[in-house]
């Protein structure tokens, strides 16, 4: 006993005497502090010996339980003051919930005794990581069928994800979703075929997943299908110029008129050429109603022909306005032709106004513009024309036509951040001489946007624009979730019209700051500081005032639903009043819309605006409108949208105003369109405000051919079965708009057939129960000219395959566990999917018999368990009904020892 005690004492003196001459020191410590999932991390340590004796140690890295420690747990032999580098390379999972962690690094000999013990403070960062995989998704369906498509979404990362799905087709489910960290979470998006497809068509479906946060990752999917129609179209040999031709019914009341007309419309726009070199559009709609006409459906004569962009002409009734400066555009009866050569373009224009609108004189002219650089062009144009001029005679404005030439000088500078506009005029009448200037900048640097204009015309400019000044100045500063910006803006426009059919621009002034915030993807916040002047132009003014106050908004998004709330809190003094005063006004604005289903949206407005603006009375009013409306859209084959609009506030100067607007378009099949408009509105220049029209319009589409392109083949073919019991009479086979049955003998034969690749499609009702091709459907043929192209099409008893999923040990098991799964079946040229139900049973039929491999692609239900083999082999033979198991077990835990593992000797 006593020397028992005696040698433990020595062991442990020993140890002590080796620990005092051996050291260990971490020499990475920024490595520990960012230890990120998913990846591998290197630990450098060093070991000294400071004594004169060889030491024989390694290292010991005591980690949680589940990082892997790659490799580096060795010193071996250090000699006399010898120095080791010592590199332990550990891998994250990427499950490990982030913040810090504890771990210790252990210095022991040979024989297991710890000599040194050194504290890891690790510290794990948040780990985003976002995986999208194709759980199921159809190879083929019919024309008419659902296309239904399951996706997995799998976060990998260390946290918990919000994430906001976006597609263009059904989702089932809200379009915001959490996955919990390490989980996943299963998708399905359904897409509708049209039964009346004619042609084979590939539809794809895609999944953009973006998560919520500051870096809005995007992750995505993708899944392809192809649409085969119950019946092919039959190819078209010309080439044809589409044309449109339709027949219009209108229809207009009011108190003072009632009046209805008809209409004869034909329009075509396409290329002349199948190298698509010669363009040509056209547009003829007649009789000439402009007498009883009152709502824009005017007869127009216009055609334009286009070649290879580089000359460009325009024959009948069109608008053309050369520069922002200059005459006001005409839309009359004319010509334009424009001849692009080199960095050069030459434009020459006539147009005569043809219709009672606000001009009656011809515009004529041309223009020259020059490509200096990429960047940088130049221009000039000279015109000539009347204007109208208003002449004030005391008691109300009378028009006065003059006649005139401007010339126009342009220059534009464009790069990625700087964008330069640059106008200047004179304008020549027998009494005078004027200029006018127009300016516009914008230019961008990091995250600042500067945007700023300038306009000048002289009092004696004749253009559309006459003793005006105009000037604005906006600089904005945008960050990733925030903006802010400042401004000015100073208008007195007096551009040239025609008190019968249009209103003048109001005068405004108006200084302003704003900033935004976006909280997160669903909500956004607006405010805005203003101090403005606008002022009334007409005759009679409805409205000048000063106002000073903020504007805020605030939208929320989500599913379908936009949510928008506006208002404003000023003082207002109205200046056509007696009372000069700044007094307390507010308005407020709620609006939004509603996506009830992919056919159906919603929305509606609620305006209340309480304010002494408008009158001479300067009494606070309150003025009270509202809307609502509907969307419906059934696949694109029928659209019907209404709005109903309570009124209107006197500062809107559109002349017309939409009271019920109804809109209605189907397309009764390829060639057939049918449209209808309804509109109950007021005309704020009409002696009696209240007006409805009405107009029905059907459309016929078809195309002139141009050119023959395609030539015809045959195909003949044999359906054969070595099973001689399969009935191979009377299948029905489509292809290229052609049908055709086997004989008794499974013969048959489609003529008339394009030349090229041609889709053979197999009437699966037609074929006898329990019987598949064993080709891929559809089938592949080329047809050549002068040649009989040969099919032969094999039938057999298709196979069956049922099976369940079953767990290997189910000792430790308390609770029923859900075996919902999705399986893939997989052979050489086929591929069929499934789902197991709740017990793990599961059965695929019509399968083409083969070799084929199961796979598990996802369990609903995790449970820690996996398939025991990773893939299983099956052969299904013809008719035959074979049955699997697909067995499940727990996955195994890795057990690492633990520091209390390691103990002194004695």
């Amino acid at each position: 006993m006593l020397k028992k005690i005696l040698l433990n004492t020595f062991l442990l003196l020993f140890s002590c005497g080796i620990l005092a001459q051996v050291e260990l020191r971490i020499k990475n410590d920024d490595a520990l502090r960012n230890m990120s999932p998913a990846a591998k991390h290197t630990i450098v340590a060093e070991v000294e010996n400071k004594s004169n004796k060889t030491q024989f140690i390694r290292t010991v890295l005591d980690i949680e339980d589940n990082w892997e420690i790659i490799s580096g747990e060795s010193v071996g032999k250090l000699l006399p003051y010898e120095r080791k580098s010592v590199f332990i390379t550990v891998y994250v999972p990427n499950d490990v919930i982030p913040g810090s962690r504890r771990a210790k690094l252990h210095l022991v000999t040979a024989e297991l005794a710890v000599l040194q013990s050194i504290p890891l403070e690790i510290f794990v960062p948040e780990y985003h990581r976002l995986v999208i995989n194709k759980l199921s998704s159809p190879e083929i369906v019919v024309a008419g069928e659902t296309i239904i498509n399951k996706f997995e979404i799998l976060n990998k990362g260390n946290v918990d994800e919000e994430v906001i799905l976006y597609t263009g087709n059904d989702l089932k489910g809200g379009t915001t979703r959490e996955i919990v960290a390490d989980s996943s979470l299963v998708i399905t998006i359904t897409k509708e075929t049209d039964k009346n497809f004619g042609k084979i068509r590939t539809e794809n479906v895609h999944l953009n997943v973006v998560r919520v946060g500051a870096t809005n990752e995007t992750v995505r999917g993708y899944a392809t299908t192809k649409v085969y129609p119950v019946k092919m179209e039959d190819e078209d040999d010309y080439f044809r110029f589409p044309i449109e031709a339709s027949l219009y019914y209108n229809s207009f009341y009011s108190q003072d008129n009632k009046f209805s007309s008809f209409l004869v419309e034909a329009k075509g726009d396409g290329y002349f050429d199948q190298n698509k070199t010669h363009f040509f559009d056209f547009i003829i709609r007649t009789p000439n109603q402009n007498t009883i006409n009152r709502f824009g459906m005017n007869d127009q004569y216009s055609f334009e022909y286009d070649y290879k962009n580089e000359l460009n002409i325009i024959l009948g009734d069109y608008s053309y306005r050369p520069n922002r400066l200059g005459f006001i555009s005409r839309y009359g009866f004319g010509l334009k032709v424009d001849y692009k050569t080199n960095n050069t373009t030459l434009t020459g224009f006539y147009s005569k106004p043809r219709l009672a609108f606000s001009y009656t004189e011809s515009l004529v002219g041309f223009k020259i513009q020059e490509q200096i650089s990429n960047t940088f062009n130049i221009g000039a144009s000279l015109s000539q024309s009347k204007e109208n001029v208003l002449i004030d005679t005391g008691l109300s404005p009378e028009i006065e036509m003059k006649s005139g030439q401007i010339l126009v000088l342009e220059s534009n500078y464009k790069t990625e951040k700087t964008l330069i506009n640059h106008e200047s005029s004179i304008s020549f009448t027998d009494e005078s001489i004027g200029t006018a200037h127009d300016l516009r900048v914008n230019q961008k640097y990091e995250d600042f946007n500067y945007n700023g204009s300038f306009t000048l015309a002289g009092k004696d400019y004749f253009g559309g624009l006459g003793n005006s000044f105009r000037y604005s100045n906006n600089l904005n500063y945008f960050q990733e979730k925030w903006g802010l910006g400042a401004g000015q803006a100073l208008s007195k426009i007096n551009e040239r019209y025609n008190p019968i059919y249009s209103l003048p621009e109001p005068f405004y002034e108006n200084y302003f700051i704003t900033g935004n915030y976006k909280i997160n993807q669903k909500n956004h916040t607006y405010i805005r500081f203003n101090n403005v002047l606008r002022e009334d132009k007409q005759l009679i003014k409805s409205y000048h005032y000063k106002e000073y106050g903020f504007d805020y908004t605030y939208r929320y998004l989500n599913e379908g639903l936009s949510l928008s709330f506006n208002g404003r809190v000023s003082k207002t003094k109205n200046l056509l009043s007696q009372d000069t005063s700044y007094r307390s006004t507010y308005g407020n604005n709620l609006s939004g819309s509603y996506q009830v289903s992919p056919s159906l949206g919603l929305r509606a407005n609620l305006n209340h605006n309480y304010t002494n603006r408008y009158g001479a009375s300067g009494n606070i009013t309150n003025f009270y409108n509202y809307g609502m409306g509907f969307n419906l859209n059934l696949k694109g084959r029928l659209n019907l949208s209404a709005m109903y609009n309570s009124g209107f506030s006197p500062e809107q100067n559109y002349l017309q105003r939409d009271f019920i607007n109804i809109n209605f378009s189907t397309k009764i099949n390829k060639i057939h369109r049918l449209s209808a408009r309804l509109n109950y509105y007021e005309n704020a220049l009409a002696s009696n405000n209240k007006e409805i029209f009405s107009y029905l319009k059907y459309t016929y589409l078809f195309g002139a051919p141009l050119k023959r392109i395609n030539w015809r083949g045959s195909l003949t073919g044999t359906i054969s079965a070595k099973d001689k019991t399969i009935n191979i009479n009377k299948i029905k086979l489509h292809g290229s708009g052609k049908d055709t049955y086997t004989n008794a003998f499974g013969n048959f034969e489609l003529k008339n057939l394009p030349l090229g690749n041609n889709f053979i499609m197999i009437d699966e009702s037609t074929l006898p129960f329990g019987v598949v091709c064993t080709q891929r459907i559809p089938l592949e043929i080329d047809i050549k000219k002068d040649n009989i192209a040969q099919l032969n099409i094999e039938l057999v008893r298709a196979a069956t395959l049922t099976g369940k999923l079953t767990i290997n040990d189910t000792t430790n098991t308390d609770k029923e566990i859900d075996l919902h799964g999705y399986i893939k079946l997989e052979g050489s040229s086929h591929t069929y999917y499934t789902e197991s139900k709740k017990n793990g049973s599961f059965e695929i039929k019509s399968i083409v018999p083969g070799n084929y491999t199961i796979k598990i692609m996802r369990l609903k239900n995790d449970y820690d368990l996996k398939p025991l083999h990773l893939k299983q082999h099956v052969t299904l033979k013809e008719g035959e009904i074979v049955t699997t198991k697909i067995i499940l077990k727990k996955k195994k835990r890795i057990v690492k020892f633990k520091q209390s593992e390691f103990s002194i000797k004695m």
